[in-house]
């Protein structure tokens, strides 16, 4: 990739000496007739609202003077109230005047609401859900009875995720599917809520970045725009910014990336985002990436690229941002850490809670303090994936297969005992059962089913810890090159132009002693913002002002 090298930047200031008002002009849309007859047509579900509804509120009259675009306000108003999935306005000439038809799509009505679970594997019942049914209704708007609307089922979608995610259960996801009820005609509507983990944030880091210029295919090499401070066996991870983000090239996919081949061509584990990597040190701005730190010391099977697109591409070191210490950047985070003691404003906080507001704010106000310091490059990328242990022989493991063995034990014995006629035995796991032994034994394996899911339900519910790594790439520190002054005014025309002519008023020098943005200082992009703190604009009207010079544009 192509990168700036400019290491300074010039400001220039333009002065107008004077300034005018120009005049809008309007013109009113020339009416296209008498409204002769208002016509209004229903579709849509079979019951809810008549024609008389739709009629007050329509605010048009026959006998009013039509102009287009008049018929808009009643249309919004329709569907303000909710009774209509959509409202359209047709007009046709008639009597020497227009006919104006109406054409109202009423809304079906809501049937039956069913809130359900699903655990990865299979569906699970609303009462074995972690938040109680009537936490979660409470967020909605979707309610039986009342007129169905796709938008009001998409937005408790969102409500749903979002209150999930308030209280920790970061990866929630929800998939609503309404379904026509071919008996009563409303529609019904099932919200499936894959709840994941509770997660909270055991530790904020923060990580150095380095921006690659470029990739050769040929070698496998990778070079950064800056020097990248590593040394071989390090490990990295690549990454693309993909938050917050105000430059449309950063939100690019990366490159394809082939996984690395031995010299009998095995292939290893496949390339991804997030995955770590092992670097071999070419030059002070030039690595290789392998899987192994063993391998990258020894030069052996390096990562293939086989393709590659000007696009960013970044590298997470292991290393400390240079420009910042680790505690002046964290003060600048909404994000916190979990509290290890209590506090009594935590929980109103978001404290130890991951929310996609606060980060996107985060990199945001990140971004700010790097720029407003002269690191106009910057990149800030957080990575916010949660470390959960569902490792085979962790505790979360343990209990959910234990209760998938009581719970299939209890499905046969339950089987079992449906099909056993009275007066017969049958043989299980070498023990002959009649019907009353059986029932015994179904009444078993509930309680030991319902200890079981107990247990599964508390592993469930347990806090897991994360680690979330706020990715800087700082780029280079930009500086104020050559400061110049162009004064200018209104021509003939009225248009602002430049007039080399012009004596200023305030000599160039008194100018440039109210900057900020002095030649070699710190490059900073608010400066050159009016309204800001510290606004060399600003700057320069007040000193004109002070003049007298009430009408300068700068």
């Amino acid at each position: 990739m192509q990168m700036k090298t400019l290491k300074s930047l010039a400001v220039l200031a333009v002065l107008w000496l004077g300034w005018t008002l120009g005049e809008q002009a309007w013109a009113q849309g020339a009416a296209e007739g008498e409204i002769v007859k208002i016509e209004v047509r229903l579709a849509g579900g079979a019951t809810g609202v008549d024609e008389a509804f739709v009629r007050s509120h329509i605010r048009l009259r026959v006998g009013d003077a039509y102009r287009p675009g008049l018929e808009n306000e009643d249309v919004k108003t329709l569907m303000a109230t909710g009774r209509f999935t959509n409202v359209s306005v047709f007009l046709k000439r008639a009597g020497g005047g227009l006919h104006l038809i109406f054409t109202a799509e009423r809304a079906r009505t809501t049937g039956t609401v069913i809130l359900k679970g699903f655990d990865g594997e299979r569906e699970i019942s609303a009462d074995r859900l972690k938040i109680k049914v009537s936490k979660l209704l409470g967020v909605m708007t979707t309610r039986e009875t009342e007129p169905y609307l796709d938008r009001k089922v998409a937005a408790d979608v969102r409500a749903l995720e979002d209150y999930y995610r308030s209280k920790g259960y970061y990866d929630v996801s929800v998939n609503a599917v309404p379904v026509i009820n071919t008996t009563t005609l409303d529609r019904d509507v099932t919200f499936t809520i894959t709840e994941g983990e509770r997660v909270k944030i055991e530790e904020i880091r923060f990580r150095l970045g380095r921006s690659i210029n470029s990739i050769d295919t040929a070698t496998d090499q990778l070079t950064t725009e800056l020097p990248h401070g590593l040394v071989t066996g390090d490990s990295v991870r690549l990454f693309v910014q993909e938050a917050a983000n105000d430059r449309a090239e950063e939100s690019v996919p990366m490159p394809a990336i082939m996984p690395a081949k031995d010299e009998a061509g095995a292939q290893a584990a496949p390339m991804h985002r997030g995955a770590y990597y092992f670097v071999r040190v070419i030059a002070r701005n030039q690595v290789t990436l392998h899987h192994t730190a063993g391998e990258a010391k020894a030069g052996g099977r390096r990562v293939d690229f086989v393709t590659v697109a000007n696009v960013p591409h970044y590298l997470e070191t292991p290393l400390q941002p240079e420009r910042f210490t680790v505690k002046e950047l964290a003060k600048t985070l909404e994000t916190k850490e979990r509290r290890r003691w209590w506090s009594p404003v935590s929980w109103f906080k978001g404290d130890g809670r991951i929310m996609d507001e606060k980060m996107n704010l985060d990199i945001v106000q990140m971004r700010k303090k790097y720029r407003d310091n002269g690191h106009l490059d910057v990149v800030v990328d957080i990575d916010k994936s949660p470390d959960v242990d569902y490792a085979p022989g962790s505790e979360y493991d343990k209990a959910h297969r234990a209760w998938r063995r009581a719970e299939k034990r209890l499905d046969d014995f339950s089987k079992d005992l449906d099909k056993l006629q009275p007066g017969e035995t049958q043989e299980i796991d070498g023990q002959l059962y009649n019907q009353a032994q059986l029932e015994v034994e179904v009444e078993k394996a509930e309680d030991v089913e319902s200890a079981a899911y107990k247990k599964y339900k508390a592993a469930r519910k347990a806090v897991y810890y994360a680690t979330m790594t706020y990715r800087v790439v700082e780029g280079r520190q930009y500086k104020v090159g050559e400061v110049q002054f162009r004064f200018g005014g209104l021509n003939a025309q009225g248009i602002y132009t430049v007039n080399p002519g012009i004596k200023p008023v305030i000599p160039r020098e008194t100018l440039l002693s109210e900057l900020k943005l002095r030649p070699g200082e710190i490059f900073q992009p608010d400066a050159l913002k009016s309204g800001t703190l510290g606004s060399d604009v600003d700057a320069i009207s007040n000193a004109y002002g002070r003049k007298a010079y009430n009408k300068t544009e700068v």
